[in-house]
């Protein structure tokens, strides 16, 4: 009998030094990870197309935007994932899964997307071959120019190279 109140006051005794040494029990994927931290960017994948968000608050005036659902999140990589992770349809970064993923109206869902009123642009294509097919850019480019990386211009494209390349 004497044992078994050994037993607990080893037990307490372990779980008072694990909370005043500051330890935290987890169950959670992350654990496993080699990843000390990962900063994760705001990133979601549907249709084989994944798309990025900048960190702005949700905005509640796209709730008018809205098309229709194209997807739905059924996995947050954010505290579950690995930096090996790679990305499947229905996988967000930050969003929670079950968030819906509707189209925005005036726009081509392979280029942009709502998702918890907040606005996400095509970041990947595989399907793109072109930059007009990866941004919905068809009759908004008047020209296409080349720069130096200074902002220098070097020159503006012909009109057969500009179409080629949109």
């Amino acid at each position: 009998m004497m044992w078994i109140q050994k037993l607990r006051l080893g037990i307490m005794l372990g779980l008072v030094c694990m909370v005043l040494a500051g330890c935290k029990i987890t169950t959670s994927a992350p654990f496993l990870c080699k990843d000390s931290q990962i900063d994760w960017a705001n990133v979601l994948k549907v249709n084989d197309v994944t798309y990025s968000s900048s960190y702005d608050p949700p905005d509640p005036q796209l709730e008018e935007q809205k098309g229709k659902q194209v997807g739905e999140i059924t996995y947050r990589m954010a505290g579950n994932a690995c930096s090996n992770h790679t990305m499947r349809n229905g996988d967000a970064t930050l969003l929670h899964p079950g968030t819906e993923i509707y189209e925005m109206r005036g726009y081509d869902p392979a280029f942009r997307v709502i998702a918890h009123n907040t606005m996400y642009q095509v970041d990947r294509n595989p399907q793109a071959e072109t930059i007009g097919e990866l941004w919905d850019i068809e009759d908004k480019v008047k020209r296409v120019s080349l720069s130096n990386g200074r902002d220098d211009p070097v020159g503006d494209f012909t009109e057969e190279s500009a179409a080629a390349f949109i």
